[in-house]
């Protein structure tokens, strides 16, 4: 096998062992215990997504869906009630 080849290999193993590795990291069941669950509203009180936090193999893990975003960054605060 030549080297152009067995790189291709390598490359291609060292992608599928991330992908394994970041889906078990971050693996939640979908029956795992909700922990809290909450709606999203836009600026303008509007429905925009949901909010999921299910405890997951290594701690609380936050499933959120977004509705209506245009793309780009975004950040997230939370309030006590």
């Amino acid at each position: 096998m030549d080297t152009f080849n067995k790189s291709i290999i390598f490359r291609l193993a060292l992608v599928g062992m991330v992908v394994a590795l970041t889906t078990a990291c971050t693996h939640t069941p979908a029956d795992s215990p909700i922990i809290a669950k909450a709606e999203l509203s836009n600026a303008q009180g509007q429905p925009s997504g949901s909010v999921v936090i299910r405890s997951g193999t290594g701690g609380p893990v936050m499933l959120v869906d977004a509705t209506g975003l245009a793309a780009g960054v975004y950040g997230m605060h939370f309030h006590q009630t």
